[in-house]
C-alpha cells in the first residue's frame, strides 16, 4: 500500500515535479489459492475505491501527459483440479504466474515499466533464503533494484522485445485520433515513423521492473501509510510460519533469536558489499579488450579476438586474487556468449572450465603449457556454446611476441595476435526444441480501425501473423501459414539435405549447399531453424520448406492439397548488446555494427 499511495501523491504533485507528468495504472493479485481470496480483492478494492485513490502494492508506470489511477485485479488461473496451498513448490509456481501475468497486462496496456514494492525486509529474506540453499559469494545476491521482468521468458514483448511492435500499435492508435488531438502528438508520430520504417532485425524492448523501496525497512513503510491515513493491507497467511520456507525464515527473523550476524541490518550490509564487489567485477569485465570480428545472424555464429590476459582494474592498488580473476573472467566469458547460446541465465560456475582454457593465468599450477602451436586444435562446450580456436594470425604494426599492442581508447590492448575464438550454438541433444505453428485465421478487412491505418501498418496489424514466439532462445519467429496443415519450426536434421536434393531442383540444392558451407559450416548446420511440414510418425520428419534465417522476411509457395498457397515468414534476432558502439534505449534508427552480418548478406 506504500508504493500506491507514493504514486498517488506523484500524481497529485506531477505539476510540481522534475520528472514530467506521469500516468499509473495499479493492479491487484488474486493467488487464488483460498477461498477467501476474492472476497478479500472484492473488499480491498471497495475500500480504494472509498478512499477516492486506488492504490495496491504493485503499481505499474509509464511516463504519458495525463492520466488516472485505475485498478485492474489479475486473477492467477492454476491447473484444473489442483490445490495450490498443497503443492510442495508453492512459492515458485505462485511467483512464476504472478509475474507472467503482470507482464502480461502490463503489454495489453502498453505500459513499459512495472514497480513492485519489496522493501529491505524482503531483501533479507531473500539473502537468508540464498545461503541457506548453500549459495556462496556472489551467489548471495539479493534482488536488483532494476531489470525486466521474471519469469517471463519466452513472453514476445514482455522479455527483451516488442519495441518495434508496440510502436506500430501507437502509430495507429495516434492515426485513429482526431485531428485535433494528432497535432500534439506530431512530434512523436514522425519519431515513430522514423522508427517503423528501419523494420529492426535486432529485437529491443520489454518491460522493466523496478524495485524504489529496497532502502526502506517494513515498519517505515507501515509509518508512511499511517503518515497519510491509509490502511495497511497483508496477506494474512504471511505469518503462517509453517506454509513455505520463506514464511518460515520471516517468522525467524521477526522472532529476533537469530546471531546479530544474520539480522536485518547485518544482511543489508551483506549485500551491500556484495553489490560492490559485483559491480568492481562488472566494471573490470567491461573494461577488457576484445575484438568481435564477426555475429553471423544468420547461423548465430560469433567471431571474436580475446587479450592474451586479464587485466586488472585501472584502480587497483594491489595485486588481485586468482579468485576475482576467476570471477572477472567469468564475466567477461558470460558476456561474450550471451549473443550465441540459448539460454537466457548462464550458470558462471559453468564457465570456469572455459575461463582457465582461454586464460594461462587461471590454469592450475601443476598443469604445464607444453605447446602453442599452430595447429592445436581446442574445442570444449559451455553455456550452451560451443568454443572453437582457429588460427587467424593479423598484421598491426607495433605487434610484440606476446600480443597485440596497439594504442587504444583505454591506453594499450593486449590482442591475441595468432588466435581467435569461433562460438557456435551447441549442437543439440536428443531433445530438439520446436514450435508447432497452425493455419493462419484471416482478418476482417472491414474492421474500421484498420481502414484507417496506412498500408503500412496493414502489414502487421491486417495479416493474420502468427504470434511472435521464441524458438531456441536465439530468434523470434512468426509464420503467415495460409495452408490447411500445421507446420513446424524445428532445427535442421542430417536426413534433410539429402531428401531437399531429391525433391528439389538441382540449381536450388547447389545455391542451397554453397550457402550451407558460408554460413554454417560443419556441425552448426544443425542449429539453423527450418519451417518444415509435420510429418506422419511412422515416416519421419516432414518436407523441409525453407530456412528462414537465410532470408529476415520472404514468402514461398506451397503446393497444398493439389492448391498453390503461400507461406511467409518473418525472423529477428534476439536482444543482444554490442561493446561498441553501445546500443542506445531510444526507439530510434540505429546503424548495424559492420561486424553483424545480417540475412540477405
Amino acid at each position: 500500500m506504500a508504493l500506491a499511495c507514493l504514486c498517488s501523491s506523484l500524481e497529485r504533485d506531477r505539476a510540481k515535479s522534475r520528472y514530467g507528468k506521469f500516468k499509473f495504472q495499479a493492479f491487484i493479485v488474486d493467488h487464488a489459492a483460498r477461498e477467501e481470496s476474492s472476497q478479500e480483492v472484492e473488499t480491498t478494492v471497495s475500500e480504494l475505491r472509498t478512499l477516492g485513490k486506488p492504490r495496491s502494492t504493485l503499481v505499474c508506470l509509464k511516463v504519458l501527459t495525463c492520466g488516472g489511477l485505475p485498478v485492474t485485479t489479475l486473477r492467477l488461473e492454476w491447473p484444473f483440479n489442483v490445490r495450490p496451498l498443497d503443492l510442495p513448490d508453492f512459492e515458485t509456481q505462485a511467483r512464476r504466474l504472478r509475474y507472467r501475468a503482470l507482464g502480461t497486462a502490463c503489454k495489453d496496456k502498453t505500459l513499459d515499466t512495472l514497480l513492485v514494492a519489496h522493501h529491505a525486509n524482503d531483501q533479507a529474506e531473500t539473502i537468508l533464503q540464498r545461503l541457506a540453499s548453500g549459495h556462496r559469494g556472489l551467489g548471495l545476491t539479493g534482488m536488483f533494484r532494476r531489470g525486466f521482468v521474471p519469469e517471463c521468458w519466452g513472453m514476445h514483448g514482455i522479455n527483451n522485445s516488442g519495441r518495434y511492435d508496440m510502436a506500430v500499435q501507437l502509430l495507429a492508435h495516434h492515426e485513429r485520433m482526431t485531428d485535433q488531438n494528432r497535432v500534439i502528438f506530431q512530434p512523436k508520430e514522425r519519431h515513430l515513423r522514423e522508427f517503423i520504417a528501419t523494420r529492426p532485425i535486432i529485437e529491443k524492448g520489454g518491460i522493466r521492473v523496478l524495485r524504489p523501496l529496497l532502502n526502506y525497512s517494513k515498519r517505515q513503510l507501515i509509518d508512511t501509510c499511517e503518515a497519510h491515513s491509509v490502511a495497511w493491507i497483508e496477506d494474512n497467511t504471511n505469518e503462517d510460519a509453517w506454509r513455505t520456507p520463506r514464511n518460515t525464515i520471516r517468522s525467524l527473523l521477526k522472532s529476533g533469536c537469530l546471531p546479530r550476524a544474520l539480522q536485518i541490518h547485518s544482511l543489508r550490509r551483506l549485500n551491500m558489499r556484495i553489490c560492490s564487489q559485483r559491480t568492481i567485477c562488472r566494471k573490470a569485465a567491461s573494461a577488457m579488450d576484445r575484438e568481435i570480428i564477426l555475429l553471423d545472424l544468420r547461423s548465430g555464429v560469433s567471431l571474436v579476438r580475446i587479450p592474451l590476459h586479464l587485466q586488472s582494474p585501472h584502480d587497483a592498488v594491489q595485486k588481485v586474487s586468482q579468485g576475482f580473476k576467476q570471477i572477472v573472467a567469468s564475466f567477461f566469458i558470460t558476456d561474450l556468449v550471451s549473443s550465441v547460446s540459448p539460454y537466457e541465465n548462464i550458470n558462471k560456475s559453468s564457465l570456469k572450465v572455459a575461463a582457465k582454457t582461454m586464460f594461462s593465468e587461471l590454469k592450475e599450477p601443476d598443469i604445464e603449457v607444453t605447446s602453442t602451436d599452430v595447429e592445436t586444435n581446442i574445442c570444449f562446450t559451455a553455456g550452451g556454446v560451443s568454443f572453437r580456436r582457429l588460427y587467424w594470425p593479423i598484421q598491426v604494426e607495433g605487434a610484440q611476441a606476446d600480443g597485440v599492442k596497439e594504442s587504444g581508447e583505454h591506453g594499450e590492448l593486449d590482442l591475441d595476435p595468432k588466435f581467435v575464438w569461433s562460438l557456435s550454438r551447441q549442437p543439440f541433444s536428443s531433445s530438439r526444441e520446436s514450435l508447432l505453428i497452425p493455419p493462419s485465421v484471416e482478418i476482417s478487412q472491414d474492421s474500421h480501425s484498420l481502414r484507417l491505418c496506412r498500408p503500412e501498418l496493414r502489414y502487421d496489424l491486417a495479416r493474420p501473423w502468427s504470434p511472435w514466439k521464441l524458438w531456441d532462445g536465439r530468434y523470434w519467429i512468426r509464420v503467415l501459414n495460409h495452408t490447411s496443415q500445421n507446420l513446424v519450426v524445428r532445427p535442421l536434421h542430417i536426413s534433410d539435405p539429402e531428401r531437399i536434393k531429391r525433391h528439389g531442383h538441382r540449381k536450388a540444392w547447389h545455391d542451397l549447399k554453397e550457402v550451407l558451407a558460408k554460413v554454417a559450416p560443419g556441425k552448426i548446420r544443425w542449429t539453423l531453424p527450418v519451417v518444415a511440414e509435420t510429418g506422419a510418425e511412422e515416416v519421419g520428419l516432414g518436407r523441409v520448406l525453407v530456412l528462414p534465417t537465410l532470408g529476415q522476411a520472404g514468402w514461398l509457395d506451397v503446393l497444398d492439397d493439389k492448391e498453390t498457397r503461400k507461406l511467409e515468414w518473418e525472423v529477428r534476432y534476439k536482444n543482444v548488446s554490442f561493446k561498441n558502439p553501445p546500443l542506445s534505449n531510444a526507439p530510434t534508427p540505429r546503424k548495424i555494427p559492420e561486424y553483424v552480418t545480417s540475412w540477405n548478406a
